[in-house]
């Protein structure tokens, strides 16, 4: 297999790379010019650059090896650095480095910083050539303890890198930044029309367990080996001291060093109310440690670098290491990359050797279903969970032959061999699971913010409610909820809550819409009334998946659409709603519009939560000039209630102590009390931590009658794991502490 990179040179050539979760900003601006010269590379004017052309082979390869990995690319192992390739040069007092990636005919490309570590006063950010789409900035808020940063695969042929720091006069650069990998990429999941869907035999988990909390455990894994990438499934599970562990299988893993550069997408469901609306893949996380590997037991059992944040609503699955087990069984999955799906099986489980691979797998160590009642697995899905009829796993999937027109033959590794079969804790389940030594088999799910304050998805959408978008009619043209004929520039849908919230982001369903660069699309948050008055919060919404059109070899015109399908929108700053809000849409008009249509409600007698903005202001959609009726447009909200932060943590001597830490939302301090321990005094530490494990910033505290305040210094807003430790008998606890 051929993996070469070649090094062009050529003046007036494009800059041109990638990155992962953000802390906003916006990069230096630039003029991109597309010319058929170069290869039909987009050229960057006025700038002499170095850009990275990755040559791999453009077959796709299968896994012929029963298992149920999505192989997604070919890796070229890489050394680009900014002191041996793109340019540097200085603007406004900054020293910035740029560079490119092109990668013919790439689906998507991804990268790892296999050497990132940045100073506090720098900015990376990651985008496409015409900036329609800008990751970053990355700060040092994404260090973490092993230097690595993985960057989630971007639906492009094309990729910049741009870094800065304040200019000094030393010449060098003070972060350290090395992209060691790319991968070019044969397919991105998001891209419905592709081969790599889900089997339509495979009914959506939304549709089919829409309220168990379980389907919220679940997670795509994208892995950068050293020579592949692929795709697998895993599930956060359970365990006395509530950590972030992924069980999924070894083979996803291939090893202990690839959950470094993985990343793990959750809520990458279809919306339940319509199964035809692509789902949102906006929410991930970089990065994880391989605390117990078992290649013989297809064993992975990862820790993400911290617990995913509150609007994430991740749920930890119980899990059960007792036999016999018996159906009623389900496997929540995502096959082929997809969005998550379920399969049933109502046969018992039989304990069996391996039918995928003997002399890798040699122990009667795994569950074998002979047959699926509705459904099967598919590349994708291997490491996905086994569930019994308590929603605990009690397995995880190596592969089979499984497929639509033969549901039959599938291997889930036993939960139950890998608690304790090998004696090393670095080989086993039960180190983890049972931390404490306190005998424990078996668990049910947990919700890890339970104690503080969870995060719901609401919705005015109701079971029986018809969703499409509404066209005008009357001699007005357009969409009643979207751009139209009568110039209407804001909907919004009202919410009322039952006591004080807090709106993270807001998820929103289009039908169609395409994205403008100079005329954005904003999504709304007004305080309660009778309409919208207050506005509380805005944020731009973009488009997540870029499709391009080719022109000779590489790419030429960038095309990018809503069409059918559901983005989140994350607040950068939470926002107070008090007890209820108006959700909106704002757009404008522009020539050659390509119209923006929201989906809506179409058959209600009664019950309206829609309002438009016209010329003579608010009205709700019973007054609609053209069509009037009652209606709810498809926007919702994720709200978290309620005030501070009580956290309760198991510790190795059984005790459980409780923390209060207030206000939570922070704007710069917060107050800490130990519940347990209301009239101490005594030192300890505390660190802040970001979601990749970067330590932020840390100290001492002195607590006195049981209570102390901790003034943050240099922590921007954004969600952080606060951990605080007494110095004097070695407690812990920890929190999730967001900064405003």
């Amino acid at each position: 297999m051929r993996r070469l990179l070649n090094i062009l040179i050529a003046s007036c050539i494009s800059v041109i790379s990638i990155a992962q979760i953000s802390g906003g900003g916006k990069p230096l601006k630039f003029d991109v010019v597309y010319t058929h010269s170069i290869k039909s590379v987009p050229v960057l004017k006025n700038a002499q650059n170095i850009y990275y052309e990755l040559q791999v082979d453009t077959v796709y390869h299968n896994d012929t090896t029963h298992t149920k990995l999505l192989y997604a690319g070919n890796v070229c192992q890489t050394d680009i650095t900014p002191y041996n390739s793109g340019t540097v040069f200085t603007k406004d007092g900054l020293r910035v480095w740029r560079v490119g990636i092109v990668s013919k005919r790439a689906v998507s490309i991804g990268i790892v910083f296999t050497e990132f570590n940045l100073p506090s006063d720098a900015n990376l950010f990651i985008y496409n050539p015409s900036q329609s789409i800008v990751k970053g900035s990355f700060t040092s808020a994404n260090n973490n303890n092993y230097n690595i940063l993985a960057i989630a695969p971007l639906p492009c042929d094309t990729l910049i890198v741009e870094y800065s720091e304040p200019d000094t006069d030393n010449n060098k650069f003070n972060g350290k930044l090395k992209i060691g990998e790319a991968s070019h990429n044969f397919i991105y999941p998001t891209l419905k029309s592709g081969p790599w869907d889900g089997d339509t035999c495979i009914p959506h988990v939304e549709v089919e367990e829409s309220g168990n909390p379980v389907i919220n455990a679940v997670c795509s894994i994208f892995t950068t080996g050293d020579n592949s990438s692929w795709y697998g499934t895993g599930t956060l599970i359970n365990n006395p001291d509530h950590k972030p562990y992924i069980i999924t299988a070894g083979h996803c893993m291939e090893g202990l060093e690839n959950s470094k550069k993985s990343v793990f997408y959750f809520q990458y469901h279809v919306p339940a109310a319509d199964t035809l609306v692509q789902g949102s893949r906006e929410l991930s996380v970089c990065g994880a440690t391989t605390v117990a590997y078992a290649k013989d037991l297809d064993l992975a059992l990862l820790e993400l670098n911290q617990m995913p944040p509150k609007d994430y609503r991740p749920y930890l699955a119980g899990w059960d290491a007792t036999e016999p087990q018996y159906a009623p069984l389900k496997c929540i999955q995502h096959p082929n990359g997809d969005m998550a799906k379920v399969s049933y099986a109502m046969v018992n489980p039989v304990k069996s050797k391996s039918t995928v691979d003997t002399s890798k797998f040699p122990y009667k160590s795994f569950w074998f279903i002979s047959r699926w009642s509705r459904g099967c697995t598919q590349g994708g899905s291997s490491g996905s969970a086994l569930l019994n009829a308590e929603n605990r796993i009690i397995g995880t999937l190596t592969g089979g032959s499984s497929i639509c027109q033969s549901p039959i033959r599938d291997d889930f590794a036993q939960l139950s061999e890998q608690y304790n079969l090998h004696s090393e804790p670095s080989q086993q389940l039960k180190a983890w699971l049972d931390p404490h030594n306190q005998g424990i088999t078996y668990m049910d799910g947990y919700d890890p913010y339970t104690t503080s304050n969870p995060c719901f998805r609401e919705s005015n959408i109701d079971a029986e409610d018809a969703l499409s978008p509404m066209h005008l009619n009357g001699g007005a043209k357009g969409y009643m909820a979207g751009h139209n004929s009568l110039g209407y520039t804001e909907y919004a849908e009202k919410y009322t809550f039952n006591s004080d919230a807090t709106v993270y982001g807001v998820y929103v369903m289009t039908y169609k819409g395409r994205y403008n660069a100079s005329h954005p699309v904003k999504v709304i948050v007004y305080g309660d009334g009778d309409t919208p008055s207050e506005i509380l919060g805005t944020e731009e919404l973009k488009p997540i998946e870029y499709k391009y059109n080719y022109a000779g070899n590489l790419t030429s015109k960038i095309i990018t659409n809503w069409n059918k399908r559901e983005t989140y929108v994350r607040f950068s700053k939470p926002i107070e709603v008090k007890k209820g809000c108006f959700v909106g849409v704002g757009l404008e008009y522009y020539s050659n519009l390509d119209s923006l249509g929201l989906y809506q409600t179409t058959n209600r007698a009664s019950g309206n939560s829609a309002y438009l903005k016209s010329s003579d202001g608010w009205k709700p959609f019973t007054a609609y000039p053209y069509s009037p009726m009652p209606a709810s447009i498809w926007i919702e909200p994720v709200v978290c209630y309620g005030g501070g932060t009580p956290v309760e943590q198991t510790y190795a001597d059984d005790t459980v102590v409780s923390y209060s830490v207030s206000p939570n939302p922070t704007s710069g301090y917060v107050y800490i009390t130990d519940i347990s321990n209301p009239d101490a005094d005594y030192t300890a530490t505390y660190s802040i931590t970001d979601l990749c494990g970067r330590t932020i910033e840390q100290g001492y505290t002195e607590f006195n009658n049981g209570s102390a305040e901790i003034t943050l210094q240099g922590v921007s807003a954004g969600s952080y794991l606060f951990k605080i430790n007494a110095d004097k008998d070695h407690r812990h606890s920890v929190t999730h502490l967001q900064v405003r």
